[in-house]
């Protein structure tokens, strides 16, 4: 299908200012290896600047086990990614930076960095998502686009996640006015291929956003990452056709945890594309048949949160002299010996594991910096699959 393009977007690179010291720092720590969005947030509040927490990365790692040196970005590296990307029409969102989405920012694990292609002042308005199953009925996928039209009419940016079936359609009914598009590769990468236009088409009118640098190929464990983008920009999020084990239950569980509204649309019960949705619905998910009926939860003034809990100054490191190194080697086998493959929430794991919270969280930091951890959105933690086999 080919895509009418009515208007244009300023392009980053006329308009983006050079990368100062304090942006490239920032830069860096999240393109450091094993450094993901909490961590990265972690290591802002004990030092108080991405410049000081490059300076103790590494030590980290090393405490946590690492046996070789932590791979570090280099400044050459952040500083090409970040004139590749202006030249490819597209640019960098930091997270203190005003335009950043305010509910986003509000959430466990925001992005760090966003990199977007196309009307950032999109992400600023009130916001729904729209996901469901990429096998889609006829009947779902023109559901969805009604309501991407109705929605953005009323003054809504859809969010979706440019995949095949109700993502399309949410994003198809929304273009003319308000669409933000979630995807999980680098903003170059088109996925799926068959969208090709309508990617382009969302990067003229509507808006891109990821948090994965130029370049990278769409990977299985990198939807996770997306879909809390797209739940975590919206006040709620609509489900409107997905199997039991469908992908976009995780985006209705990211909403939930993330306290936002969960709508879900009524299937027929022998369809297995209607399973997930009608057991949302069981469990408490807000029953949609028509648009307004998003106006009757959330009323007509925009779903506000607290103001996010933004990372305050350096808290010190004074918790890293003070663990012997056989106290620290045991509580970090003790930590790990209730890990598997299986995500686990932090909270319920520093419970079980009765260690202090100061200390808990220092030797998750040294662990996932040496790579004996992964953090999962959703605040969980698990083994990485090779260790845990």
């Amino acid at each position: 299908m080919t895509y009418l393009v009515r208007e244009s977007n300023p392009d980053p690179a006329a308009q983006a200012p050079s990368l100062t010291p304090e942006k490239a720092s920032i830069l860096l720590l999240i393109r450091t290896e094993h450094v993901g969005p909490a961590t990265f947030f972690e290591l802002i509040r004990r030092y108080g600047s991405a410049e000081k927490a490059l300076r103790a990365v590494a030590g980290h790692a090393q405490q946590g086990g690492l046996k070789r040196p932590l791979a570090l970005a280099s400044d050459a590296s952040v500083r090409d990614e970040y004139q590749k990307t202006l030249k490819a029409g597209a640019g960098f969102l930091f997270f203190d930076d005003p335009l950043y989405p305010r509910l986003l920012r509000a959430i466990h694990d925001p992005p760090p960095v966003l990199i977007y292609q196309g009307n950032v002042a999109l992400a600023k308005r009130p916001c729904l998502g729209i996901v469901g199953a990429r096998n889609a009925s006829l009947n779902a996928k023109k559901f969805a686009k009604i309501l991407g039209a109705e929605l953005s009419a009323e003054g809504y940016t859809i969010v979706s996640g440019l995949a095949r079936g109700i993502d399309t359609a949410a994003h198809e009914g929304a273009l003319e006015r308000a669409t933000i598009a979630c995807v999980a590769g680098g903003i170059d990468k088109i996925y799926p291929p068959e969208n090709k236009d309508l990617h382009g088409a969302i990067a003229k009118k509507g808006l891109i956003l990821t948090e994965s640098p130029l370049g990278t190929e769409p990977q299985g464990g990198l939807f996770p990452r997306r879909n809390r983008l797209i739940s975590g920009l919206s006040s709620g999020v609509i489900v409107v056709e997905a199997a039991l084990r469908s992908g976009s239950l995780i985006t209705a569980k990211f909403a939930l945890d993330q306290g936002r509204e969960v709508f879900a649309v009524p299937g027929f019960p022998l369809d297995p594309r209607a399973g997930g949705t009608n057991q949302l619905i069981q469990r408490g998910a807000h029953l949609l048949q028509r648009a307004g009926d998003v106006a009757d939860v959330l009323g007509s003034v925009p779903f506000q949160l607290p103001l996010p809990n933004t990372p305050q100054g350096p808290q010190g490191v004074e918790e890293s002299t003070s663990l012997s190194p056989d106290d620290r080697v045991l509580m970090q086998e003790k930590i790990l010996s209730f890990l598997s493959a299986t995500p686990i929430c932090i909270d319920e794991l520093r419970r079980e594991c009765h260690i202090s919270s100061s200390s808990f969280s220092l030797l998750l930091l040294e662990l996932e910096l040496a790579g004996r951890l992964i953090r999962v959105p959703g605040n969980q933690v698990c083994l990485r699959l090779e260790d845990a086999l």
